[in-house]
C-alpha cells in the first residue's frame, strides 16, 4: 500500500480541520464555497452513517511516529491493548510500543541485527534478532527489556530453524515458532526455551494443507496460542512441555478475511463480505480460546483507518493518517456494535 493510497484513510478528527485550514487565504467567494461544501459533506456523512461519529472514543497522535518509519500492517498487541510497531531506521531495527493515549516507548536491537520476533508480557518486552557473518553464519540473540525500554539481559540462542514468532509464558519461558528455511515444504515447528535461551523442548506441528504465513501468537492462562494465517480454520495451543492441541474454528462462508486479532481469552476474526457492493462494514467474530466456539459477533459500519491495531473488547483501535498529505500517524479507538 503506497503513501498516496493511504491518504484516503485519514482520522475523523482531521477531516473537518483540513477543510477549515483550506479556507485560510482564499477569496471571500471561494471561502464561502468551501464552507458550504464542508457543510454539505457533513450533512451527507451524517445521513449515511447516522450517529457513527459518536462511536469514536479517542483520536490521538502517536508521539514520534510517521508514515514512513515502519511497517503498516498494524503490528501486534499485548493484553492491555498496547500496540507494538516494528520500525526501521538505516542500520537499526526497533519496536515502538504505542499506548492508548498516543505515548510511546522504543525498544531497540544493536546495529546491523535483523528483528525476527517480538513478545510483550506484563514485565516488559522480549526481542529475538539475528545477524549474519561469513565466518559464523546466522547468529540469534534474545534481548529482554523492562517496561521503560531499559535492557535487562541478552543471551545467544541456538536453534536449527528460523523463528518468526515468540511468546512469553507466565513462568517466563519463551515459545518460538518457525520453520527450517532449507525445507522446501517449510514444515512448521517450534521450541520452548528457558528464560536464558536454552532449549528445553522441540516440537513439530501436525501436517496441514493451509499455507503458513507470518501468523499471530499470544500467551493466555498458562498456554500459548498460535494462529498460522488469516485463512486458518484452527487455533493451536502449545503447553510449556511442547504439547500441541488443535482447536478447530468453524469457517464463515462468503467472507474475505482480513486478519485475526487476540483479546483477553479470545481470538477475533476480522472480515467483510465482498459480495455486498457498496458496503464498508467490517465484522468481528469472537471465539473462545479454550474451545474454539464462536461466542460473539460485532461490527463497524465503516473502518476508521488503514488497518486495525488492537481488539479491546467493546472497541478496536485503528492506525490512521493525520490528514491529507500528512505524515503523522494517529491511533483512533472506535466502539464496536454488538450483533449477537
Amino acid at each position: 500500500m503506497t503513501a498516496n493510497q493511504l491518504h484516503g484513510f485519514i482520522s475523523p478528527r482531521r477531516t473537518l480541520l483540513t477543510m477549515k485550514e483550506a479556507t485560510i487565504g482564499t477569496t471571500p467567494m471561494l471561502s464561502r464555497f468551501m464552507i458550504a461544501a464542508t457543510v454539505f459533506l457533513f450533512v451527507v456523512s451524517s445521513a449515511v452513517h447516522g450517529c457513527y461519529a459518536q462511536q469514536v472514543m479517542s483520536d490521538v497522535a502517536i508521539s514520534g511516529a510517521g508514515l514512513n518509519d515502519g511497517y503498516l500492517n498494524g503490528g501486534q498487541c499485548d493484553s492491555q491493548g498496547n500496540l507494538y510497531r516494528e520500525r526501521n531506521h538505516s542500520r537499526r531495527t526497533s519496536v515502538m510500543r504505542v499506548a492508548w493515549n498516543g505515548s510511546t516507548v522504543v525498544f531497540a536491537t544493536p546495529d546491523n541485527e535483523e528483528l525476527s520476533a517480538v513478545a510483550p508480557d506484563r514485565l516488559g518486552v522480549t526481542l529475538l534478532s539475528s545477524s549474519f557473518s561469513d565466518r559464523q553464519g546466522v547468529s540469534r540473540y534474545i534481548y529482554r527489556f523492562d517496561l521503560q525500554g531499559r535492557l535487562i539481559s541478552q543471551n545467544q540462542v541456538f536453534l536449527d530453524f528460523s523463528p518468526s514468532k515468540i511468546a512469553i509464558t507466565s513462568s517466563g519461558k519463551i515459545v518460538a515458532v518457525g520453520y527450517r528455511p532449507q525445507d522446501e515444504a517449510k514444515k512448521p515447528m517450534g521450541a520452548v526455551l528457558e528464560a536464558d535461551g536454552q532449549v528445553a523442548h522441540l516440537f513439530e506441528f501436525p501436517p496441514t494443507n493451509v499455507e503458513w504465513a507470518w501468523g499471530l501468537i499470544r500467551e493466555s492462562n498458562g498456554l500459548t496460542y498460535f494462529i498460522p494465517n488469516s485463512q486458518t480454520e484452527a487455533i493451536y495451543s502449545i503447553s510449556e512441555s511442547g504439547r500441541i492441541n488443535i482447536i478447530p474454528v468453524a469457517p464463515t462462508s462468503g467472507t474475505r478475511v482480513h486478519k485475526w486479532l487476540f483479546g483477553e481469552g479470545v481470538a477475533v476474526k476480522e472480515y467483510d463480505f465482498p459480495s455486498e457492493k457498496g458496503s464498508h462494514a467490517t465484522w468481528f467474530d469472537i471465539y473462545d480460546l479454550g474451545t474454539g466456539k464462536r461466542i460473539g459477533k460485532k461490527s463497524l459500519p465503516k473502518g476508521m483507518g488503514f488497518t486495525t491495531a488492537c481488539y479491546l473488547g467493546d472497541a478496536v483501535s485503528w492506525l490512521a493518517l493525520g490528514g491529507q498529505g500528512s505524515q503523522e500517524l494517529r491511533l483512533v479507538t472506535v466502539k464496536l456494535k454488538n450483533d449477537n
